[in-house]
Order: C-alpha cells, then structure tokens, then sequence
C-alpha cells in the first residue's frame, strides 16, 4: 500500500513539473514572438495607470493579441510595477518582451527644438509656440510673465 502511494504521489509530481516546464516554454515563445504591428504605433501611457489597465488598452489598439501570459510575466518579473508614463512608439516586430522592457526604461518619443545661437526671446517663444507637441501653456502671457515664471 504504501508502495502505491508512493508511486502516487511521484505520479502527480511528475505530472505538475511536466505541466510547469510546458507553460514556461509557452510563455517564453509567446514574450519572443512579435507583436501583430503591420506598422509602428504610438501608445500614450498615462501617469498613475497600472499594468492591467495598460495591457487592455494595447489589447484594444490591436497590439496584443491577449493580455493574460505578459499580465503573469510582469507580475513574475516584478517588472509590472516599473512601467513608466510616457508617449511610446512602438515598432513593427517588436515582441511583447521588448514591449515591456521599453516601458519599464521609459524610452519615450523624442521631438526636438531647434534654437539658433544669437535668437531673441521672441524668436524662441515663437519657435517654442509653433511646435505641435509641446503643450502649450504659456499662451496669453507677455514676456515679463514668462520670464517670471522661468
């Protein structure tokens, strides 16, 4: 009796550790195969959303194909709590693992400014005003209040 309980108990251990190794492969294929991106997309991750909330987003957008095996990963990880806000663009055949390690560095868009040496500050505020991503919210101000805000 005992002999079969033994041999029981082996079985089922078995069993779980086969079924455990069967998932991690799985989850390690779906984190290296590329997301379905025909093109690059931008994503806006918002300051203060968590990770679930940001996946159904990406799940939505038609980023991700489903959300549950880099929800687990993120968690395993512990990478899920060091995602970053940002503006994000996110290349065709970029993997869920690459996905998620550029949240978490915070490689956020980047736009650039040109000033020119020897401009006034109304030439700056120009350059800075005709710019379509910066956020405008100086407007209405004259320059000795901008400057005092500076």
């Amino acid at each position: 009796m005992r002999r079969f309980v033994f041999r029981l108990i082996l079985f089922f251990t078995l069993l779980l550790v086969i079924g455990a190794g069967v998932a991690w492969f799985q989850m390690q294929r779906y984190l290296d195969t590329p997301l379905p991106l025909q093109a690059e997309q931008a994503y806006e991750l918002k300051p203060g959303a968590n990770f679930i909330r940001v996946l159904n987003e990406l799940k939505r957008a038609g980023v991700l194909d489903e959300t549950r095996t880099l929800r687990w990963y993120g968690r395993l990880s512990g990478e899920a709590r060091q995602i970053k806000a940002g503006e994000y663009v996110i290349p065709a055949g970029t993997t869920p693992r690459q996905l998620l390690a550029m949240f978490v560095a915070g490689k956020v868009r980047q736009y650039a400014l040109t000033l020119v040496e020897g401009w006034n500050f109304g030439q700056v505020m120009e350059a800075v005003n005709r710019h379509p991503a910066l956020q405008h919210t100086l407007k209405g101000l004259d320059n000795a209040s901008i400057m005092a805000r500076l």
